[in-house]
């Protein structure tokens, strides 16, 4: 065992690595963690969408309980042996199961708790920024009636001039 030890030359092996390494072409790019691709077939584009949000709670609020009993299918000597598995599981099957109906429906309580903080969020979002729009319309609408004052004021000095003209040449 010693002399296996004595004849490991570290520095051979990780020229092998280097030089496996440069025959593959591997680039910095595809070691690039970010470059992974992790989708499960959905679309991943890390943005929130509140259509899916509510579509996938949706989803989980029909499909959260998992039935231990199913309607078996097959031949008579089939289902026979599917009853006898059932039964001889039973008592480790049974219990697993409804711990995980638990935690599904723990989940999805969360869940149904986390749409409708978001749902009230927006809400309360969407009337700041509605309170917003109007705060900017009547501050508009002030400047506006600023405007049209000025306008109004300069209107009743031209018509002091006209009348003070008329005076001057009626007299």
């Amino acid at each position: 065992m010693d002399s296996k030890k004595d004849d490991i030359n570290v520095q051979d092996i990780m020229d092998k690595i280097r030089s496996n390494i440069d025959e593959e072409k591997y680039s910095d790019e595809m070691s690039d963690i970010e470059n992974i691709n992790y989708s499960d077939g959905h679309d991943m584009n890390n943005t929130f969408s509140k259509q899916t949000f509510d579509e996938e709670i949706g989803k989980a609020n029909h499909q959260y309980l998992v039935e231990y009993y199913r309607k078996m299918h097959g031949n008579k000597l089939i289902i026979l042996i599917k009853k006898f598995m059932r039964r001889v599981l039973a008592f480790t099957v049974g219990p697993l199961v409804d711990c995980q109906n638990d935690y599904n429906s723990t989940v999805v309580r969360i869940l149904n708790q986390m749409k409708l903080y978001l749902d009230n969020e927006l809400s309360m979002e969407n009337r700041r920024l509605s309170r917003d729009k109007e705060i900017e319309y009547f501050k508009n609408q002030e400047k506006l009636i600023q405007v049209f004052e000025s306008e109004i004021i300069a209107l009743k000095i031209k018509v002091d001039e006209l009348e003070k003209k008329l005076e001057s040449k009626g007299e």
